[in-house]
């Protein structure tokens, strides 16, 4: 008893060790936290560790993310492989985990924001930009302030260069659904006027946005906080910087982080230091409603629940006459101690619906989405309702997918508000300021890559080669399968089949015991049709190797032949000898697994009763 008591403590110590310091219990300097391929030695994508609670329940789609990392805010390098190229950019991931595309290296290695799919006229679009601040100067510039639409087939259909005269920074840029208008986030510093902090004039950054036409590069709407349309300085809820006097300090009084437009043409906005989400009229920019805020100014009467601070990402999910569904990300701290509350508390996904014909409007709360782990999103996060929605119920019975940010934490909830999955990056080395899931089916132009390296193997003592084949395909969602093709030498030989293999994580291996001098790669989608093939390319034989075999023997008559059976060439006495020694092994391992299985379940009843399964860390997972 005293045994299991002092377990349960040890187990109690050791979780809370873990959560308190959430930012950096994984730091990991050996690269292990990153993928690292045989074909495309360049991409360092993060690892993802996926607990899947209920497998079934999980809707299908892709991981839209952007793994960054601020190089000035991260340790000095020291040998760790904090900086391998390229591992911060737009990418894509299934529900296991697995890397699909990585946009990495073609974007150079520079931290993007808003990386989602959407639906433009029924047709797959992929968006995402690059803020100034992190565009890096190499020997290929891209513009800063840079935007790109990507097809299925991830070639760029637009290119979206923000005028210099406006500051674009990293917080929106969402494509409207007919594809002809973009909105993007920007800033400015302009004098506004103090009088109502007790200053003649502030300077301050005035968070904006700009709706732009695609086609001309020109903006047809821009829009901007200040006093004539009904924002006030004093209504900032950031204390500290209100009453900063220093001339060179510009204040973020507005924080503006999200822009959604209605139906009619207004917009939605999200200003996260003013802790209120605003209705713009799309004519004159005017506020026609405030939903919070700090200084008392909201026009609903908020429900239990529905309060928020230092939200992001608001999104509009139905409308009708008499109501609007929404849906934000209350981060409910902040990570620099600007005011009320201070970052001590877990954020919360919510959905509200507003009653807009009752005199005083009302706001409801529908559903909310705690942290899973408890911990904090101080910046950034987002939640995405999972569609389609047509109607109010739609609303309430969709799965719901949340991105907490840190750590490119995210987590999954079914109509019911159960957690389905979460899964966050190996290392707390990099974060991702909103992640999405979606549908979508990827056709790259690029061809697959395979690499072909030799490796020797000994059968009966007797050294004989092999081959070991490695494909992968950047971005091909539709491959199931793989068929391997070779021959003996790089003349018009005809080529023979030598291997096959189900499609297995970004990279598939096979290793074939003979030395295929020359091969290619054919992938097949579910249907067993051909969808893509390799380039032919040479085996890589070891450094310093002149050959691992006489070619003349394995090819006598310049074909391949079938990969011979691994028991071809045993007698009788030997086989009878491997079957006796293969049967006393598996009777060893059954005795041990039974009781490794005994002390499991010991252990997690007199240990862990008391412990939800969905509360465990990963790691534990």
């Amino acid at each position: 008893m005293a045994i299991r008591v002092l377990r349960l403590a040890l187990l109690i110590i050791g979780t809370r060790a873990i959560w308190n310091d959430p930012e950096r219990y994984r730091h990991i300097s050996d690269g292990s936290d990153q993928h690292h391929f045989v074909t495309r030695p360049e991409f360092a994508a993060p690892r993802y560790v996926v607990a899947k609670h209920h497998p079934r329940a999980i809707s299908p789609g892709y991981w839209f993310v952007s793994p960054h990392v601020d190089p000035f805010t991260t340790p000095p390098y020291s040998g760790e492989r904090n900086f391998v190229p390229c591992g911060n950019g737009p990418h894509i991931y299934d529900d296991n985990g697995v890397l699909i595309w990585s946009g990495a290296c073609r974007y150079q290695n520079r931290n993007c924001f808003g990386f989602n799919a959407v639906q433009v006229n029924d047709t797959a679009a992929l968006t995402f930009y690059v803020a100034e601040k992190h565009a890096q100067r190499g020997s290929e510039v891209l513009a800063p302030r840079s935007g790109f639409i990507l097809n299925n087939r991830y070639e760029e259909l637009a290119h979206i260069v923000i005028d210099s005269k406006y500051t674009h920074d990293e917080h929106e840029f969402y494509l409207q659904p007919d594809g002809r208008t973009i909105i993007v986030s920007m800033r400015e510093a302009v004098n506004a006027d103090g009088a109502d902090i007790n200053q003649t004039s502030r300077q301050v950054s005035a968070t904006g946005f700009l709706e732009i036409d695609i086609a001309s590069d020109r903006p047809i709407f821009t829009w901007s906080p200040r006093a004539a349309i009904g924002i006030h300085v004093n209504q900032s809820c950031d204390t500290v910087n209100k009453f900063n006097t220093d001339r060179k300090k510009v204040w973020d009084f507005f924080h503006l982080n999200s822009v959604e437009k209605f139906a009619n043409g207004d917009y939605l906005v999200s200003a996260r230091h003013m802790h209120a989400i605003y209705r713009i009229s799309g004519q004159n920019g005017k506020i026609l409603w405030t939903l919070g805020g700090c200084v008392g100014n909201s026009d609903f009467t908020m429900g239990d629940g529905v309060a928020f601070h230092w939200q992001h990402n608001a999104r509009i999910l139905y409308e009708d006459e008499a109501r609007l569904i929404l849906s934000f990300f209350d981060n409910e701290s902040d990570d620099h101690d600007y005011g009320e509350p201070f970052g001590t508390n877990p954020p919360i996904g919510k959905i509200i619906e507003l009653n807009l014909s009752s005199r005083p409007m009302t706001a409801t709360l529908l559903r909310r989405f705690d942290r899973p782990d408890k911990g904090q999103t101080p910046t950034a996060g987002g939640l995405q309702v999972l569609g389609p929605i047509t109607n109010a119920e739609d609303v309430r019975s969709a799965h719901v997918f949340v991105c907490w940010s840190r750590e490119g934490y995210i987590s999954e909830y079914d109509g019911n508000d159960k957690l389905v999955m979460e899964a966050r990056f190996a290392s707390d080395r990099k974060r991702t300021y909103r992640a999405f899931k979606a549908a979508f089916k990827g056709y790259p132009t690029e061809p697959p890559i395979l690499k072909i390296l030799s490796m020797p193997y000994n059968t009966l003592s007797i050294l004989q080669p092999a081959s070991v084949f490695y494909v992968s395909w950047n971005g091909a969602t539709e491959v199931a399968s793989w068929r391997f093709y070779g021959r003996a030498n790089n003349s018009s030989a005809e080529f023979s089949l030598v291997a096959d293999a189900s499609k297995s994580g970004f990279e598939t291996s096979v290793i074939v015991p003979q030395h295929i001098p020359f091969a290619y790669a054919e992938a097949f989608d579910a249907d067993g049709k051909g969808i893509g093939r390799s380039e032919v390319v040479g085996i890589e034989l070891p450094s310093g190797a002149s050959g691992l075999g006489n070619e003349a023997l394995i090819f006598p008559n310049e074909g391949l032949p079938a990969a011979p059976s691994s028991l071809q060439g045993y007698s009788t006495a030997e086989l009878l000898g491997f079957l006796v020694l293969f049967s006393l092994a598996v009777y060893g391992l059954v005795g041990l697994l039974r009781k490794l299985l005994k002390a499991g379940v010991r252990l997690w009843r007199g240990d862990r009763a008391a412990v939800g399964y969905s509360q465990l860390p990963l790691s534990d997972l």
